[in-house]
């Protein structure tokens, strides 16, 4: 068997396998599914792919001589109990996978080494405060979820990152910059504040559910197929694409963007520059600009008018205006005009042509 070059026994009921240290053209080795406790490999020089995931292994010298396999490429060894792995002499790693098992921080150390990294998943691991990905400039796939993390240093220089899930963890930031190739991200369950994801123009899919997030802009991603803001705080979200991609909280007000809308918000956006313009105009009193999306709210005994969003966080969020029966928030005494923002938009192109 010295000339072997693949094996595969996964799914067997293996308790130890031998003689393996012979099969020194060894380039595949799949142990996947089995319950072996200890391994040697270190004779294995030309080793460039190993599946060991769902055994028994725990430790670094449960797959005695690792590190001596300077050719591999890919490691898989989710669903065991490892807690520690000496990788600092692999320098060739491409794909790995140590999910599901009790690593800490310090397995993080190898990624400094790993400087052709494509795909990496440590989720379901006890790797608490943060990761730094800052060497791996080749990054295509991230999983970094359920942890304890507060922090993903070195994002910024992931530039051909494609997906990307980092939820139930504890991040307070996530730095989204220069991700053209982004498709997915998964970051739901975290204490985001803000995200952006203005340069994400190749974003597919967004779940940023169960954050602490207070607004959303995605009325430039134009390839949106599914988005998840439920448990925030947004009032108002604004989308190019079909609003019935977008799930959302019940007091949140998905608005469909066509081209008039788009006309008429950056005319809008346009007089909000000029000063003294609530002498030609209603503003909205609470932000004091110019109204977007104008809504009717009975305040006591009088009718005002306000921005939607501002009028959604104001008396709806801020206030925490529940149904006691249902516990679904209610938006009370909002109301749309249409005859109203009909007139409303004629006074803005009125406005937007005496200007400008």
């Amino acid at each position: 068997l010295t000339h072997l070059k693949i094996l595969d026994c996964s799914f067997n009921q293996l308790e130890c396998i031998q003689g393996i240290y012979y099969c020194e053209n060894m380039e595949y080795l799949n142990l996947n599914n089995n319950n072996i406790k200890s391994i040697y490999i270190g004779s294995l020089i030309k080793l460039n792919e190993l599946h060991c995931s769902q055994n028994s292994f725990s430790n670094t010298y449960c797959i005695y001589g690792i590190e001596q396999c300077l050719q591999l490429e890919k490691l898989y060894c989710s669903h065991n109990q490892f807690s520690s792995l000496h990788l600092k002499n692999l320098k060739r790693i491409s794909h790995f996978d140590i999910r599901d098992n009790l690593f800490r921080n310090d397995i993080m150390d190898s990624l400094r080494n790993f400087h052709q990294l494509e795909s990496l998943d440590c989720s379901e691991n006890l790797i608490h405060e943060m990761i730094d990905v800052t060497c791996c400039v080749h990054l295509k796939e991230l999983y970094c979820n359920r942890n304890k993390l507060k922090k993903i240093k070195g994002m910024k220089f992931c530039t051909k990152l494609r997906s990307l899930d980092c939820s139930q963890n504890e991040l307070l930031s996530l730095d989204l910059t220069n991700k053209p190739f982004l498709q997915k991200i998964y970051c739901s369950s975290n204490k985001l504040k803000k995200i952006d994801l203005n340069l994400c123009f190749n974003i597919k899919i967004v779940d940023c559910s169960q954050n602490h997030l207070f607004s959303l802009q995605v009325e430039n991603l134009e390839n949106l197929e599914y988005v998840d803001s439920t448990k925030n705080q947004i009032a108002l979200i604004e989308t190019k694409v079909n609003p019935s991609n977008i799930i959302s909280d019940p007091f949140t007000h998905v608005i469909h963007l066509t081209p008039q809308r788009i006309q008429i918000k950056s005319k809008i956006e346009k007089l909000r520059e000029i000063d003294d313009i609530e002498k030609e105009i209603s503003i909205c009193s609470i932000c004091r600009c110019v109204i977007l999306y104008p809504i009717k709210m009975l305040v006591g005994s009088y009718l005002q008018t306000y921005c939607k969003s501002c009028g959604i966080r104001w008396f709806t969020i801020e206030k925490n205006t529940k149904d006691p029966n249902t516990g679904v928030f209610v938006l009370g005494g909002m109301k749309e005009d249409t005859i109203f923002n009909k007139l409303y938009e004629e006074k803005i192109e009125e406005l937007y042509n005496q200007y400008f």
